[in-house]
């Protein structure tokens, strides 16, 4: 029923470099994420963005995923991120810069327990860190929507389609072309000119096979920048009367379509 993602800022340092996306992506957690949301019962862990049910899934590796090796550790790997950190230039596996890396997350449980476990992934890394807790609106309006609020990382961001489309899921949450001053849905401000021109032949592709397997290749080339890091496919409940017949709305997830439920 859609993904939950971290996004980081690329469009400023520190994560403008791409090996210290990956290291945070080595190192961080997300089977934790998960369980503090209830484990395995609220969805599987994610590890690239189009998602179960959306077209294109499939010809994106399903499950199994890409094989990127920054994602192969659902519980983390610290070994693995210090490679990458010395891939970006510190010699010792940490982070020795001047920054302080501003986190824009959500308050309420379980929403603030996932943005301290980011926190502390990125503090394992060397990074000092000030975490912003905030009600939905103000994490949105005030920050991760507004690029100019010098946000580094939104633990608590997602997407779900707006119809049965591949594009719904990420042409407006990755294309360059989308980032906006404000009300921005591009959280991580990912501007790669490769993926934005990939993205503007495949709005133009016909036919639904096609646009699914022209999509899987950009979910793959999203997936590749560590721009954002996948953790969670949702499942959705969906809870109704047991004597209704209730067909599921799969526009508006996680309700019953009214045009066609009935009472049994």
């Amino acid at each position: 029923a859609g993904s939950r993602y971290v996004a980081l800022n690329t469009a400023k340092a520190p994560f403008s470099n791409a090996n210290l996306r990956r290291a945070v992506s080595s190192v961080l957690d997300r089977d934790q994420m998960r369980q503090v949301r209830g484990g395995p019962f609220v969805g599987a862990i994610a590890n690239h963005f189009l998602y179960p049910g959306v077209s294109g899934f499939e010809q994106a590796s399903g499950n199994a995923g890409f094989g990127f090796d920054f994602l192969a550790h659902p519980s983390g790997d610290p070994a693995l991120a210090q490679r990458y950190m010395r891939a970006a230039g510190y010699p010792s596996g940490r982070y020795t810069g001047n920054a302080t890396l501003l986190i824009a997350g959500e308050t309420g449980s379980p929403d603030d327990l996932d943005a301290q476990i980011v926190q502390r992934a990125l503090q394992s890394l060397g990074f000092r860190t000030k975490l912003r807790l905030l009600e939905p609106s103000a994490m949105f309006d005030d920050y991760c929507a507004t690029p100019r609020s010098g946000y580094d990382v939104c633990p608590n961001v997602g997407w779900v389609r707006d119809f049965a489309d591949p594009q719904t899921v990420l042409d407006i949450a990755f294309n360059g072309n989308a980032i906006s001053p404000q009300g921005n849905s591009n959280w991580p401000q990912l501007n790669d000119p490769k993926i934005n021109a990939a993205m503007a032949r495949a709005e133009l592709t016909v036919g639904e096979s096609q646009r699914a397997t022209a999509w899987a290749a950009i979910d793959r080339q999203i997936t590749a920048t560590s721009a954002a890091i996948p953790w969670l496919w949702d499942n959705q409940p969906v809870l109704f009367s047991k004597d209704t017949q209730c067909v599921n709305d799969e526009w508006n997830q996680g309700y019953c379509d009214f045009a066609f439920s009935s009472l049994r």
